[in-house]
């Protein structure tokens, strides 16, 4: 048996945070952050990226800064102290777009780049592999197959027809562990794989030391998202302006940047409530948790929502969660610990119009009780018990 007291862990993700790249959460690198402080875990990230050529910097500026990124051979995300690598995996030109067809433009241009990938795998030598896309997860196996070394896949998002196509089952049966922050991909692919339900973690932070208290006065609300359109934000704005001319007293509160900010400010002043909504922009985590005191609800109507990490952070603050039916938290809590509904107005309108004191008490008591077991270090844990049993080789 392998001697795993210091496991080496290659990460293979297409989406890191990358200034740049295209916005993205850090949540892979936070994770990978706390097993290296909880249990020595040493990582890796490899960024697999399309092939650019140098030459291209002449016709699009942008592409001369992302190649220094990509050639940087020691490039580390500073925040966390990770390791970013950088392989380039295919050529956009030759590529098609989308689920089938990009896997098999991997499968088919592999040969020509496998060389880059697995100079990486040499140097690092890792005990484990952990592919965070369907995409990575090709790579990942292929490693496998070259020197026999173990991995596992996150599954995300919503293409369980994807995922139940036969170019991709030798891949996922070949992994030592498939896990999915994912309640409704789980059910999904419920039969066909072994998929481990594994949350996000909530740092302590978040959690409320005393119990809320409802202000019964006000409907304090409030959303925290990118303002982008699938977030239904707009659904939200028209539900609060119905409310209004119907008599209540309604105090939301919309942070986040985005390209749809423009249009919900345009909305608000259509609908003539310019005095109950207020728009914060972006906040810091520490700004957050302030604002959070002083709301009571938190509602995000957004599809698709693979996980959503917002919700568990505001039930952890004692905030009453409402969020969309068969997305993002739904599956996690519940009927009596939060609501799941549809992004439709006569919805947010009637739970709106239910809530009070004493069912307000009454789930946020349950939801709290519930988020309790989504704390950061808990998670960790669990992630450390699928990585070192995954790593274990027999002689």
């Amino acid at each position: 048996m392998e001697d795993l007291s210091l496991m080496k862990v290659l990460n293979i993700s297409r989406y890191l945070p990358i200034k740049g790249f295209p916005p993205i959460n850090d949540i892979t690198l936070r994770i990978y952050a706390g097993l290296k402080d909880q249990y020595g875990v040493e990582s890796m990230f490899i960024m697999p990226l399309g092939h650019i050529p140098k030459w291209a910097g002449t016709i699009k500026s942008s592409l001369v800064s992302r190649n220094k990124i990509i050639n940087n051979n020691n490039y580390t995300d500073k925040k966390y102290n990770i390791p970013i690598r950088f392989f380039q995996s295919y050529f956009p030109l030759l590529s098609q777009t989308g689920g089938y067809g990009q896997f098999n433009d991997l499968k088919l241009q592999f040969p020509f780049y496998k060389g880059g990938l697995y100079k990486h795998v040499k140097s690092f030598k890792p005990d484990l592999v952990h592919a965070h896309t369907i995409g990575d997860a090709f790579l990942a196996y292929k490693i496998n197959k070259k020197f026999g070394i173990p991995y596992i896949v996150t599954l995300r998002g919503f293409y369980h027809k994807m995922y139940k196509n036969k170019i991709f089952v030798d891949v996922l049966n070949k992994a030592k562990k498939l896990i999915t922050p994912s309640a409704r991909l789980k059910q999904d692919l419920e039969g066909l794989y072994n998929v481990k339900l594994l949350p996000h973690g909530v740092e302590k932070e978040w959690y409320l030391e005393e119990e809320k208290k409802f202000d019964k006065n006000t409907l304090r609300i409030i959303t925290v998202a990118s303002l982008i359109e699938m977030k239904n934000i707009q659904v939200v704005i028209k539900s609060v302006a119905r409310l209004v001319k119907e008599g209540y007293q309604i105090k939301y509160s919309i942070v986040g940047a985005g390209s749809y900010k423009e249009a919900l400010k345009e909305l608000v002043v259509k609908e003539k409530i310019e005095d109950f909504v207020t728009f914060y922009g972006f906040l810091s985590h520490t700004q957050i948790r302030k604002l959070y005191k002083s709301h009571d609800i938190f509602i995000m109507l957004s599809y698709p929502e693979t996980f959503g990490r917002v919700y568990f952070e505001a039930a952890a603050s004692g905030l009453l969660i409402i969020g969309r039916k068969d997305t993002g938290m739904d599956g996690y809590f519940d009927n009596d610990e939060a609501f799941s509904i549809e992004a439709e107005e006569d919805e947010v309108c009637k739970v709106l119009q239910q809530i009070d004191t004493l069912l307000f008490k009454k789930i946020t008591a349950k939801s709290r009780q519930r988020i309790m077991a989504f704390e950061n270090d808990l998670i960790i844990k669990q992630y450390y018990e699928i990585l070192y049993s995954a790593a274990l080789r027999t002689e």
